[in-house]
């Protein structure tokens, strides 16, 4: 990943057709593309959701299988796919998931198709006719270094103070990487997979009630802030809706005890909320309501963590979850009295840790050009996974073995050899020379060949290990090339037997983000993947690595 030191505001982007390009006829099936990646925006080199809607023209149910294709690094097409029924003139909406290449822009088209689908549980999906197909791209693309904040809700609520200011420049001085805002996110369009929210480091959840989340969803929202994410709630001025018993994520809240106040003066949290210099004549609401949360003795480390404390109590608390955690805000800083006067730096810096100033509102980039760092200071921190993982030092064995046989076989059939016979006088026997010397090389270049071919399945990895103390769960990413000694198929599967089934492990390829393309296999092949189930795929083997 690449430490920069910036943060934007990208607004939201609409995925669609390629201006001008020639689309496929859609055919038997009307497909619209809903959203292409949450907030319509992705991230490359990080997983993506794209959101369908089909609908059908047939008269009766039948079952379909949505398609993408995206090349990997060896040029092979992986197809993600996802089988569903489709009623007549019903509109049914459909996420597929993908990681997308590090190369991927704006102007990367993808193609999509729906076929026919033989689907038995448990068993192969046959693939058959294709009913309806389209060419898509994105608009919304941030750069693959940019830190994604989701908002779900309308408004920024000082976050804003994070926005790129317009000059040549990259960021804040010591302010980690840059962020961009995806804001105005609806909870139905929320993903049901945890991949889908991969690429957001923080969602903040701002509006609607949790009860609006399906199973689906709030099962990956709970396993996206598992793996790593971080979940801030702004409570209403009536919060009692995540605290009833039909919330879905009523078990992951922190373990308090939620006090509610009236008629607090605002002004009392003016250092905790912006800064005071700014401020001018202009002062926060005198009355309004607030949540107090009171952490009891016997809560365990991580159940209840105070993050910022003010002259109430603490209104800002924490739980530790796996490898990322959920937050509660007590102050309704969605009320627009409040939320046009908060300063990223003063306030969101404690929840999200980060640091180094923003700016208010209204400040001119030139203003503070002086303050801004150039590109030249970005450093690539994930550069040597490519090398850890590389195996071609012993590729390169095998090349310089065949070269010293070819060079001795060369010498000893050609002037050296000549020499020898010349020397003895039996230069009529050359031509047996030469189909003796290359009988005899021909069987060691074949017995040299037979014994360092690799006979059996091989695993080079780099692994992250992520672990929160005091958490009973654990995270493993692992960058791995993988030797497949085969040709033609191979199948390969990540996790184990015995592994809660909640866990929905996921099996993508990967390529070096600083190397280049490279040529693809002349023989390029498709393979497909199940997004139900990521955890398998049979893919193209021909006897040398695959990277996953």
């Amino acid at each position: 990943m690449l430490l920069v030191f910036a943060v934007a505001f990208v607004p939201r982007a609409v995925a669609q057709p390629i201006p001008g390009a020639v689309t496929p006829k859609e055919g038997e099936i009307h497909i619209e593309v809903e959203s292409f990646g949450v907030g319509n925006l992705v991230r490359p080199g990080s997983w993506a959701g794209i959101r369908f809607v089909l609908t059908d023209s047939a008269v009766r149910p039948r079952d379909v299988a949505i398609r993408l294709s995206i090349r990997d690094g060896d040029g092979d097409t992986l197809v993600p796919q996802r089988v569903v029924t489709l009623s007549p003139g019903q509109p049914r909406g459909v996420w597929l998931y993908a990681r997308l290449p590090w190369s991927f822009t704006a102007g990367t088209i993808l193609e999509l198709s729906v076929n026919e689908a033989d689907f038995v549980e448990g068993g192969p999906t046959t693939i058959g006719r294709q009913l309806g197909g389209k060419r898509i791209s994105a608009i919304g693309v941030a750069e693959e270094d940019d830190r994604l904040i989701g908002i779900i809700g309308g408004q920024a609520m000082g976050l804003d103070g994070y926005a790129r200011i317009t000059s040549p420049v990259t960021g804040l001085p010591a302010a980690h990487e840059a962020a961009k805002l995806v804001p105005q996110l609806l909870v139905p369009a929320l993903p049901d997979h945890w991949v889908g929210f991969d690429a957001f480091d923080t969602i903040v959840w701002a509006h609607a009630p949790p009860a609006a989340l399906d199973s689906l969803q709030a099962h990956a929202l709970t396993e996206w802030i598992n793996r790593g994410g971080h979940l801030v709630i702004v409570l209403p001025s009536s919060g009692s809706a995540w605290f009833a018993n039909d919330n879905p994520l009523g078990e992951m809240l922190p373990r308090v005890t939620v006090d509610q106040r009236a008629g607090v003066d605002l002004n009392r949290y003016v250092n905790l909320l912006t800064d005071v210099s700014t401020l001018g004549t202009v002062r926060l609401p005198i009355s309004r309501s607030i949540h107090r949360f009171v952490i009891p003795t016997d809560a365990q480390k991580g159940e209840a963590i105070p993050i910022i404390n003010g002259p109430d109590g603490c209104v800002v608390v924490r739980r530790l979850i796996g490898t990322g955690m959920l937050t509660l805000i007590g102050i309704d800083i969605r009320d627009r009295a409040v939320s046009n006067l908060l300063r990223a730096d003063h306030f969101w810096h404690r929840i999200l840790g980060r640091r180094g100033q923003t700016m208010p509102r209204g400040t001119p980039g030139t203003a503070v050009g002086s303050m801004w760092r150039g590109v030249g200071d970005e450093r690539w921190v994930d550069g040597h996974i490519a090398t850890l993982i590389s195996k071609g030092r012993t590729a390169s064995v095998g090349v310089l073995l065949g070269l010293i046989v070819f060079i001795v076989y060369w010498v000893l059939a050609g002037p050296v050899g000549f020499a020898l016979l010349k020397a003895r006088g039996w230069q009529r026997h050359s031509w047996m020379m030469f189909v003796t010397s290359a009988v005899v090389f021909t069987l060691i270049t074949w017995t040299s060949v037979n014994a360092l071919r690799p006979r059996r399945e091989q695993m080079w990895h780099y692994t992250l290990l992520q672990h929160v103390y005091g958490q009973p769960i654990q995270r493993a990413r692992v960058f791995a090339s993988v030797l497949l000694p085969k040709y033609g198929q191979q199948q390969l599967t990540v996790g184990e037997q015995g592994v809660d089934a909640s866990w929905n492990q996921v099996l993508g390829p990967w390529s070096d983000p600083m190397g280049d393309p490279g040529l693809p296999f002349p023989d390029s092949r498709s393979y497909s993947i199940d997004v139900r189930d990521m955890t398998s795929t049979s893919v193209p083997a021909r006897s040398t690595i695959k990277q996953f």
